[in-house]
């Protein structure tokens, strides 16, 4: 899935190791300076029991008619450690993440927008849905809530991992809980449900794209040995698919600013990365192993 629409999951969701109590930002392999940390440090921000429950494996009951079994350790797990990184999302340069990636869960990001307020974050939070003081979207797989907390805007981006609708929002408002501490009800994520006022949540956007494998891509992006993306820009048609080729011999990455979820794993030298994008939209990314190695993907 989100970071608030780094889309949470994201940006919402935008895949990525130090744990929550002493985290710092990503470092590159080459030894590049990282960015400074933001305050708050969003490894900080949510308690480690509300993490492993966002983030624990499925249980029978959450998971949509005709699905696969549930994990037999379905129990919540202890919290993931939460990886770290101070980035810059759509035109905000300093913003902080923290990555919680459960091997048999959910996907949990936190983004802290510091010195921030919702309005002022209109670029990022298009497409959310006002429920409260608190902006909300979600799919059938993703969902995102932003908030202010203090003179800071906090994002939570849930990839639910195949949990069903209800579940989902349950699992985010608990996360909104711990961390605020304030009460919240969230409908089900979904076209039909209603809020606590009785309005309708308005029809969630779409997803904006999934990992393949094996596809023909309509646009091949080589990551080099100068530290750029070639091409830095490529367009697609919705439905298209894009292939990230390490043609390099250094590590990289692709990491898309308000889209965590299409984010790749670290890519050695030779490793390919291919994305079919089903959300029309401007997508930038970026390498975090090396700062102004940035590219774009516009989808119409």
């Amino acid at each position: 899935m989100w970071t608030l629409r780094r889309r949470l999951v994201g940006a919402l969701l935008l895949p990525l190791l130090a744990a929550c109590g002493s985290a710092t930002s990503e470092i590159s392999p080459d030894n590049v300076a990282a960015p400074a940390e933001v305050t708050p440090n969003a490894c900080s921000v949510i308690p480690h029991s509300a993490v492993a429950t966002a983030v624990s494996p499925p249980t029978a009951a959450e998971l949509p008619p005709a699905s696969p079994s549930a994990s037999a350790s379905s129990a919540p797990l202890a919290s993931p450690p939460g990886v770290y990184e101070a980035t810059s999302v759509g035109s905000h340069p300093n913003v902080g993440q923290c990555t919680y990636r459960s091997a048999l869960g959910p996907t949990l990001v936190v983004s802290v927008y510091p010195n921030s307020t919702l309005a002022g974050l209109a670029d990022i939070t298009t497409g959310l849905h006002p429920l409260g003081p608190t902006l909300v979207s979600g799919t059938d797989n993703n969902g995102l809530l932003a908030f202010q907390d203090g003179d800071s805007v906090v994002g939570i981006a849930l990839d639910a991992g195949g949990l069903n609708q209800s579940a989902l929002a349950r699992r985010l408002g608990t996360a909104f809980v711990a961390i605020t501490g304030a009460p919240l009800t969230l409908p089900e994520l979904s076209a039909s449900a209603a809020t606590s006022t009785g309005a309708a949540v308005p029809t969630p956007l779409p997803a904006a794209g999934a990992q393949v494998t094996g596809v023909t891509a309509n646009q091949t992006v080589q990551q080099t040995n100068t530290l750029k993306f070639d091409p830095a820009s490529v367009s697609v048609s919705v439905g298209g698919v894009v292939l990230w080729d390490n043609s390099s011999s250094v590590a990289h990455n692709v990491t898309f600013d308000a889209n965590p979820e299409l984010t790749s794993q670290t890519m050695n030298g030779g490793d390919k990365f291919e994305l079919k994008f089903t959300r029309a939209g401007q997508y930038a990314y970026h390498c975090t192993f090396h700062p102004g190695m940035d590219g774009t993907v516009t989808v119409s």
